[in-house]
């Protein structure tokens, strides 16, 4: 299950954000989506649950949530910003 780090400092301007890493000092600007994706990484939620929360918000198929949902974690687990815990 993807977590996000509590200590990445997100900041919501005209409908899109930056994420701020604290400890590289680096911004990673995202969209509304990729940045709804990295909200719900709080370590209760599967990548799979994740992407069914958006399929009712942005009445997107599941299919195609969970294909960008995949992505996007990606993306942010190789800029450090979630790490995964077991769902165990």
């Amino acid at each position: 299950m993807p977590v996000r780090r509590l200590d990445i400092r997100v900041y919501e301007i005209d409908g899109e954000a930056v994420l701020f890493d604290t400890r590289t000092r680096k911004l990673f600007q995202v969209n509304a989506t990729a940045l709804a994706v990295f909200q719900r990484c709080d370590g209760l939620l599967s990548i799979r649950q994740v992407a069914r929360s958006l399929t009712d918000c942005l009445s997107v198929h599941f299919d195609i949530a969970l294909s960008h949902v995949e992505q996007l974690i990606g993306l942010f687990a190789a800029s450090n910003l979630l790490t995964f815990k077991d769902s165990a």
